[in-house]
C-alpha cells in the first residue's frame, strides 16, 4: 500500500518475482480498458489479475472487486501459490484483508446515470441535499467534496441489493506501507503527470472520446481525464491541465496518507531504495516462513 507515486507498484513486482507470486490489482480505475497511461498501469500489466476487465462506461464497485478477488485467492490457495495485492484504492484492500461483512453489490446503472446527470446539471450541493434528506448520518460521514462518494452514499439509501460476504482463504497475510516524505511524493506526482502527457495521455483520451466515451462515465472519474477532455474541447490550455491535475492528485495523496495512518495491521517500511525495501519485506516474510 502507499499513496500515488510512492513506488508501491515497483516494490510489489519485485516481491512477486522473488516469491513467484500472482500479482493482483486492487486499483478501482486500472480495471478499465483503454485507460493505461492516465491510470499509471505497469508495463507488466498482462501479469496482473483484475486489470483491463471493464469498459469505461461500466460500473465497478467494491462488492464486485471482492467477489472476483476472493474467488481468485481461493484458487491460488488451493494451488499453494503466493499472491501480492497492490493498488491505490485503500477501501478495496482493507475490505479484502480485514473481512468486511456488509458490503453492497454494484448499484443500478439507471440510478447512477440519473444522479450523475443531477451532479452535472445542478452541482454538488444538490447531491448533498438529496443525501441529507434520505440519510442524515451518511451525510455527516461522507466526504462532502467527493461527488463519486456522495453518489455512492445516495445509491446505498435506495439499494435493496444482496449483501456480499467475502471469505478470504487462510493465507498468512501482511500489509506493507511505503511512506515517502510528502514533498517527495508531490514532486513525483508532478513529474509523473509530465511523463504521462509526453507519452501519449492526450491521444489516449482522444481515442476514448472518439469511441463515444465521455467525462460523465465511471472510468472518466479517474484523475485528469476530464481536464484533458476540456483541453481537447478548447476550454482550457495544457498548462491548466497540468495545474488542475497535479493539484487534484496531490490532495488525493494527502487523503490516502490520512487513510493509511488509520489502516489496521499495517507495517510501515523504512525509507530506502527499492532493493532495500525488498530486503525489509523479505526479512518479515522469511521470518514468518521459519515460524511455520
Amino acid at each position: 500500500m502507499g499513496t500515488t507515486a510512492s513506488g508501491k507498484t515497483d516494490l510489489a513486482e519485485a516481491v512477486a518475482d522473488q516469491w513467484q507470486a500472482q500479482l493482483i490489482n486492487a486499483d478501482s480505475f486500472q480495471v478499465y480498458r483503454g485507460m493505461d497511461i492516465g491510470t499509471a498501469k505497469s508495463p507488466r500489466k498482462s501479469e496482473y489479475a483484475i486489470m483491463d476487465i471493464k469498459d469505461p462506461d461500466e460500473q465497478f464497485g467494491l462488492g464486485e472487486f471482492l467477489g472476483i478477488a476472493v474467488k481468485l485467492l481461493q484458487s491460488l490457495f488451493q494451488q499453494g501459490r503466493h499472491a501480492v495485492v497492490t493498488g491505490g484504492s485503500g477501501i478495496n484492500i482493507r475490505a479484502l484483508f480485514e473481512g468486511y461483512h456488509e458490503i453492497h453489490s454494484a448499484p443500478e446503472p439507471e440510478l447512477r446515470e440519473f444522479l450523475t446527470k443531477i451532479y452535472n446539471e445542478m452541482g454538488l450541493e444538490k447531491l448533498l441535499e438529496i443525501l441529507k434528506d434520505r440519510d442524515e448520518a451518511s451525510f455527516v460521514r461522507v466526504d462532502q467534496k467527493n461527488p463519486r462518494r456522495i453518489i455512492r452514499a445516495i445509491e446505498k439509501t435506495y439499494s435493496n441489493a444482496s449483501i456480499v460476504y467475502p471469505s478470504m482463504p487462510p493465507f498468512r497475510k501482511h500489509k506493507f506501507w511505503i511512506n515517502p516524505d510528502k514533498d517527495i511524493t508531490s514532486r513525483r506526482i508532478v513529474d509523473r503527470i509530465d511523463d504521462m502527457l509526453a507519452n501519449g495521455w492526450i491521444d489516449e483520451v482522444k481515442i476514448l472520446l472518439q469511441n463515444g466515451y465521455t467525462s460523465s462515465l465511471p472510468g472518466f472519474q479517474a484523475h485528469g481525464y476530464r481536464w484533458i477532455e476540456q483541453y481537447l474541447n478548447g476550454v482550457i490550455d495544457l498548462d491548466e491541465v497540468r495545474t488542475r491535475t497535479s493539484r487534484e492528485i496531490v490532495k488525493y495523496a494527502k487523503r490516502q496518507r490520512t487513510w493509511l495512518r488509520k489502516e489496521p495491521n499495517l507495517i510501515e517500511l523504512l525509507p530506502g531504495n527499492n532493493l532495500n525495501l525488498v530486503q525489509q519485506v523479505n526479512t518479515i516474510l522469511f521470518a514468518n516462513e521459519d515460524q511455520n
